[in-house]
């Protein structure tokens, strides 16, 4: 045996161990992404609760602010879950990055990696993991952006200002569904774009 045997098979041994690992990350990222889309209608549903359950025994001063504030707070919350799934998913393709550039000895992961991401050479591929991509990002915007309007509908009732508030909450429908495309855009061009560059 050569002198750098034993040295060649402990490195294949850690890429072994490090790519086990990495991909055991990225599985529970994706885990991860459903538990916050569903903290996000607990979310809601408590504050719901709340409201119902303690507005009459509040007194009539924290009447008038709890109400306005819980109908602020509740969209914000839904939007920081949306980020905090965006973090989540980009910490996954970075994982799927860095296997695809350090693993590219071994084919089938390479190429598993790219048919996850829709930057393979397969056509259909790319369109299952567009819709995929896509139906992700809309089961966590639109529900925020529900929440929006009814937080506007429930501030309207509250401050008297209906038409105001309902603008207010069409405008940041609108605002939020602009960035999130820009967003969805960005990382998936970039993500075809790798894959194209590769081949």
């Amino acid at each position: 045996m050569s002198p750098t045997g034993p040295a060649t098979a402990r490195s294949e041994q850690f890429d072994l161990e490090l790519y086990k690992l990495l991909k055991a990350e990225s599985s529970s990222y994706f885990d991860k992404l459903q538990a916050i889309w569903l903290q996000k209608f607990v979310l809601v549903g408590a504050v719901i609760a709340f409201l119902v359950t303690t507005q009459e025994k509040l007194p009539q001063f924290g009447q008038g602010l709890v109400l306005p504030a819980a109908a602020l707070a509740i969209p914000v919350l839904s939007a920081l879950l949306d980020a905090k799934i965006m973090e989540f998913s980009l910490h996954a393709r970075s994982i799927s990055r860095f296997i695809d550039a350090h693993y590219s000895d071994f084919e089938n992961v390479v190429s598993w990696e790219a048919t996850l991401w829709g930057s393979g050479t397969s056509a259909v591929d790319h369109a299952l993991v567009r819709t995929r991509s896509l139906t992700t990002v809309l089961t966590a915007v639109i529900p925020t952006m529900v929440v929006y309007l009814l937080s506007a509908v429930v501030l309207g009732a509250a401050t008297g200002m209906n038409l105001l508030c309902l603008s207010l909450g069409f405008g940041m429908c609108l605002l939020y569904a602009a960035i999130t495309w820009v967003l969805w855009n960005l990382v998936w061009n970039q993500s075809r774009a790798q894959g194209n560059a590769e081949l």
